[in-house]
């Protein structure tokens, strides 16, 4: 298998509508006005910042996703919620320019239980079942950069396969 580059439509553009960091696990997602670093271990200031080039370390949520859920911006946990840019609809293996980091989506976000019993529902299996492929997708930080509130989001090249 060869990952090729298809070409990039005009509708692959989109903003960054909000950056969110957790200092601590299970704290609130807080919400950075201003510039804030990406590096290849992840956010600053973000509990989850790894480093050594971990595979997965920026979440990304379409706007579109929290509207259809009706959850406010932070509540899946994202990092990165990006606007007229669907992350999810986005192939694995695509490059995306967040200010001036590229990205690589490298896996979708599993639900899990936890944020399910933050939704507050009375059919937790069915919720759980209808957020699997709209949970978000993680990202890998192929080259680091700044990313800050407002800034273009755009994909670069999108992956497809071919053998």
């Amino acid at each position: 298998r060869v990952a090729l580059e298809a070409p990039v439509s005009r509708n692959d553009t989109g903003r960054l509508a909000t950056v969110f960091v957790q200092t601590q696990p299970h704290a609130e997602p807080r919400e950075i006005t201003n510039t804030v670093r990406v590096t290849d271990g992840g956010i600053d200031g973000d509990y989850r910042t790894r480093e050594g080039k971990p595979k997965r370390v920026v979440l990304l949520v379409g706007m579109q996703c929290l509207q259809n859920l009706g959850v406010p911006p932070g509540f899946m946990r994202e990092q990165l919620l990006i606007d007229h840019v669907d992350p999810d609809q986005v192939p694995l293996g695509s490059r995306i320019l967040v200010g001036n980091a590229q990205l690589s989506l490298v896996e979708r976000c599993e639900p899990c239980v936890s944020l399910v019993k933050r939704m507050d529902t009375d059919h937790p299996k069915t919720t759980l079942a209808g957020l699997f492929g709209r949970r978000g997708t993680f990202a890998r930080v192929d080259v680091p950069g700044h990313v800050k509130t407002g800034d273009p989001v755009q994909v670069l090249g999108v992956a497809t396969e071919s053998t």
